[in-house]
Formats: C-alpha cells, structure tokens, sequence
C-alpha cells in the first residue's frame, strides 16, 4: 500500500512511479536469488559429504570448467562415461562446475588454480588423494580404487583425534594434534580453527604458538584469503615478535611466501630478508634464506 504522504514537490503519480520501480527492483533481486538456490549446478559440498557420510560411501569429485579448454571438456565427458563403473566400485562421483562462481568459491578449500582437477575424498571428507595434470584416464580406476580400500583408516584416525578433543584435559596439545593431521591431508580449511585455538592461547608454550599461527596465516593463503593471511602473519609478528625473534622471522617468512607467489617480487625479498635477519637459524629463517638463493629474479 502506497503511503498517502507525499514528498514534497512531487505530484503523486511520480510517486507511484518511483515505488513502482523501486519494487519490481527488489522483485527481480529476490527471482535471482530464487533462482541460484534452485539450479541444480550449484553444489553444496558440506550437504554432499553428509550424505556421503551417513552412506559410508567417499566421493570421486571432479572440479571442471567446460569453457576453460578441451582437457576440461574431455575429461568431464571421461567422468560421466565412468560414473556407472566408479559407483560400482563403491564410491560417489560429483562434478563441480567451477565456471559457476559459487562453485568456484566452493573449491577454494582444494586449493584450485587451474581445471580440471581430480579430488577423493573420505566420507568424512578428508583428501584422499588430488591430481591437476594430464592423463586422469589412465589414472582414475587406480585412485577410485585405492580411495575405496583405504578411507576407513583416515577416517578412523579423525575420530580418534576429535573423540581425544573431547576428552583430553590438555586441549592445546589436542588442537594442534589435529590441526596437524588436517593440514597434512590437505584439508587446510578444516584446520584453521584448531590452529587459531593454539595460536591465540595465551597459556600455550610460545614456541608451540608460533608454530600454530605461522601455519595458520598460511593455511588461509592456501583457501584463497589472503587479506585474512596477511592479518594472522602481521598479528603474529607483532604479538610475539617482542618476546622471541622466531615470530618475526615466521610471520615475514609467510607474508614473503605470498607475495612470491603472488610475483610481488621486490616486496617478497624484503620480507624474506627480514625473516632472516631476525632469526637466521631457525626453521623459518633457513627456508626464506633458501628462496632467496633459489629465485634468481626475486628483486626484479
């Protein structure tokens, strides 16, 4: 119902017009979005790894993007052909088209850069095993397989940790406990809150919070946040960086890390050289040294 105040100098037909206009905005905004959470391509990989869960069954999961070049365009065809023989040998499949943007920022957490890209994953959805190169034809029967007889231990080790969070007393050693075996199955996204748990505790031994925030900055790198892996590195640096040299050394060697990565080359330099500076003999002064001895265009 149209107010029947007018704004001043405004005749009311205009008025209507303008509320006419400003609701079939509004309208069109609601169809869009209607619409994204009803198209079937849109996948929601927590609902599917539930499912996968519940099923014990893992999941074969490609990420493609069928405009991107004709490896994609192959290997989706190869994938759908196999389908019937994957789930045979008992595992899910699922095809993430990551030309969707909300796809796209689904798989972030597997550290996508390119496509196609071959995921397993446990029903609980540990990284079994990831493949970005040529040749998945030869090679997919053998991960399927591999994937099937081997993800009950994975899985089997994570509830052993997460029952030890649970019941452990010393909930420091537990997080990083796990933190650790989810960032070395590659599901770093998974691990970030464990590590933030050691990482801002302040009864944590201090060499054991540099550890976990050093790792954290750079498990938030790995999932596409930078802004946030830069946050944790400077916050690092500044927090511990005057009660040891080691967290000054860590936090520059992430931020270097990145923007190497990032080719900000004159930048990365600086960073490595201060984590160097600050603490040449440890693990993450020793590593910075070794990229700047390696990348002959570091500087450039």
């Amino acid at each position: 119902m149209i107010s029947n105040h007018t704004m001043p100098g405004l005749p009311k037909q205009e008025i209507r017009m303008i509320w006419g206009r400003f609701l079939c905005y509004w309208m069109a905004i609601i169809a869009l979005v209607v619409r994204g959470a009803n198209d079937p391509r849109i996948i929601d990989i927590d609902a599917e790894l539930s499912q996968a869960s519940a099923a014990k069954k893992p999941i074969t999961v490609l990420l493609v993007d069928p405009g991107n070049s004709v490896d994609d365009r192959n290997l989706l065809s190869y994938f759908k052909w196999s389908a019937d023989k994957l789930h045979q040998m008992g595992s899910r499949t699922l095809i993430i088209d990551v030309s969707l943007s909300r796809n796209r920022a689904t798989a972030t957490r597997y550290h996508l850069f390119n496509t196609p890209v071959i995921v397993c994953l446990t029903p609980r959805g540990l990284v079994f095993s990831q493949d970005a190169r040529p040749g998945f034809h030869k090679i997919l029967p053998e991960r399927v397989e591999n994937l099937v007889a081997g993800w009950a231990e994975l899985d089997g080790r994570l509830a052993q940790l997460e029952h030890g969070l649970e019941r452990d007393t010393d909930k420091i050693h537990a997080h990083m406990r796990l933190a650790e075996f989810l960032e070395a199955q590659d599901n770093k996204r998974e691990a970030i809150p464990h590590f933030e748990a050691v990482a801002h505790e302040f009864g944590a031994d201090l060499n054991e919070r540099v550890k976990a925030w050093e790792t954290l900055a750079r498990c938030h790198f790995w999932v596409a946040e930078p802004e946030k892996g830069r946050h944790e590195a400077t916050d690092l640096i500044s927090t511990l960086g005057p009660k040891t040299p080691d967290a000054i050394a860590a936090g520059n060697y992430d931020l270097g890390l990145q923007d190497y990565v990032a080719k900000r080359y004159s930048r990365a330099r600086e960073e490595f050289d201060a984590a160097v500076a600050a603490s040449p003999d440890s693990e993450y002064g020793k590593k910075a040294k070794n990229l700047l001895q390696s990348a002959a265009s570091i500087g450039g």
